[in-house]
């Protein structure tokens, strides 16, 4: 039975435990003693990264028809041809 704090077999982190549904997490050392981790990524998903929402946002902007890099170089063969 593992317990909050004791050191992860080959690794540096030690087991800590989300505290909303109790999954088994590991987090730094320092971190577990100052108490400074949050929940589990199912109880706290991460945020989108800013090339994730730059995307999104270009999409948004042409209602649809940004279809990513490699239909936009042979749309813009087709429009030159």
């Amino acid at each position: 039975m593992e317990r909050a704090g004791e050191a992860i077999p080959g690794s540096k982190y030690v087991r800590a435990f989300c505290p909303s549904c109790g999954e088994p997490m590991r987090v730094s050392a320092a971190a577990f003693r100052l108490g400074n981790y949050g929940d589990c990524s199912t109880c706290e998903p991460p945020e989108p990264s800013a090339a994730t929402l730059a995307a999104a946002e270009r999409r948004q902007a042409n209602d649809g028809d940004y279809s990513g890099s490699w239909d936009n170089a042979v749309r813009s063969l087709e429009d030159a041809g």
